[in-house]
């Protein structure tokens, strides 16, 4: 497999697990479950699902080159990479 069909792959299955994450959380919001995540340090920590939703759009504002958020953003969206 050559390296830009290796970047194509990545892609792929990025966007998948990030549309699977949203579909989870959609989901808990509607049973009124929670979500663990983990925080800053690595550590689990449980948050409502309406919690880890505003906290994954914060950190996607961000990584879309936005600040100013004042958010705890130490949660992310896990990402495959080398």
């Amino acid at each position: 497999m050559s390296k830009e069909e290796q970047l194509e792959m990545r892609e792929i299955l990025n966007k998948a697990l990030k549309e699977s994450y949203h579909k989870m959380i959609d989901l808990k919001k509607k049973l009124g479950q929670t979500v663990i995540i983990a925080d800053g340090n690595g550590q689990p920590i449980e948050v409502s699902a309406e919690e880890a939703e505003r906290i994954a759009h914060a950190q996607a504002y961000e990584d879309r080159g936005n600040v100013g958020l004042g958010a705890d953003l130490s949660f992310r969206v896990a990402e495959f990479s080398d």
